[in-house]
C-alpha cells in the first residue's frame, strides 16, 4: 500500500471547503465523510485508499450510496449513468445488502495533487439526487 501521508494532508486542505456535518472518520484504508448539501439534505461519502484499477494501479475510490438495490429502479439508474460523468453508477455491497452507488476513481499517485473537494461534492450531489428520485427521502 502506498504512503498515504501526503494524501491525508492534501485531504485536510481540500475538506475545509466542504460543508462537513462531523469530523472526517479515518480508518487505516478509508475515510467516511458526512456532508451537508443544498436545502438541508445530507449525504455520506466514503473514500477508500485500498482499491486498484485493472492494471493494479492504486486508486482513491470515492463512493456514495443512493438506495438499496431494486431491479425496478434499473431503468432510472441506467439513464443516470448516461449523463456525462467520469465514473458512474453501480451496485456496491453494504453489509448484507447491495445498493446503487455513485462512484469516482482517481489514481492514488495523482490524488495528492488533484482538486478532490469538487469530485467529492459531485459524487455526493449525484448520489443524493438519485436517492431523492428513487426513495423521496434523505437517507444518507
Amino acid at each position: 500500500m502506498p504512503d498515504l501521508t501526503a494524501l491525508r494532508q492534501h485531504l485536510r486542505s481540500e475538506l475545509s471547503s466542504l460543508k462537513l456535518l462531523t469530523s472526517p472518520q479515518y480508518q487505516e484504508n478509508k475515510c467516511k465523510l458526512h456532508l451537508e448539501l443544498a436545502e438541508g439534505r445530507k449525504q455520506t461519502v466514503h473514500l477508500r485508499f485500498d482499491r486498484q484499477d485493472r492494471e493494479h494501479k492504486p486508486l482513491l475510490y470515492i463512493l456514495s450510496y443512493c438506495a438499496i438495490e431494486n431491479p425496478d429502479d434499473y431503468n432510472v439508474a441506467f439513464q443516470h449513468n448516461a449523463e456525462p460523468f467520469e465514473s458512474g453508477l453501480g451496485l456496491a455491497p453494504l453489509g448484507a445488502a447491495s445498493y446503487l452507488a455513485v462512484y469516482r476513481t482517481v489514481l492514488l499517485s495523482e490524488a495528492h495533487q488533484a482538486p478532490l473537494a469538487p469530485l467529492i461534492q459531485e459524487v455526493a450531489q449525484r448520489a443524493d439526487a438519485l436517492e431523492l428520485h428513487l426513495t423521496a427521502k434523505d437517507q444518507q
